[in-house]
C-alpha cells in the first residue's frame, strides 16, 4: 500500500524538530529516521510513562547523540516556532499511531 504525498509531506513536517527546538539539522534524512526509530521504541512503553518532560528529554538526548556523533550537524538557528510541549504533543500522536499499528 503506498502513501500518498500529502500523508508522507505532513509526517516529514512533523517529525521535523526544528520548529521546536530552533536548530536545523542536516541532513535531515538521518534525523527523521532516527525519529521514527524513537517513536517505534517509545510505543513499546505504557502510555503513563510517556509524560512531555519524558519525552522531551528523549528527544533532545537523540539529537544530541546525532550531533555529536557526527552524524548530523547544525546548519542554522531559528527561533522555535512552536513552543516544545505542542510538538511534543505531536510526537505522541505518532508515538500513539504505532502502537495501534502493532496491534
Amino acid at each position: 500500500m503506498s502513501r500518498s504525498p500529502l500523508r508522507r509531506t505532513t509526517q516529514r513536517l512533523i517529525n521535523d524538530p526544528s520548529f521546536a527546538f530552533g536548530r536545523v539539522y542536516e541532513p535531515f534524512d538521518v534525523v527523521e529516521s532516527n525519529i521514527v526509530l524513537l517513536q517505534a521504541k517509545l510505543s513499546t512503553l505504557p502510555k503513563a510513562a510517556l509524560t512531555i518532560s519524558y519525552l522531551e528529554s528523549e528527544y533532545t538526548n537523540l539529537l544530541d547523540r546525532l550531533e555529536n556523533s557526527g552524524e548530523t550537524i547544525v546548519t542554522a538557528y531559528a527561533r522555535p516556532i512552536l513552543p516544545m510541549d505542542v510538538w511534543l504533543t505531536c510526537q505522541l500522536s505518532r508515538i500513539e499511531k504505532f502502537h495501534e499499528d502493532v496491534r
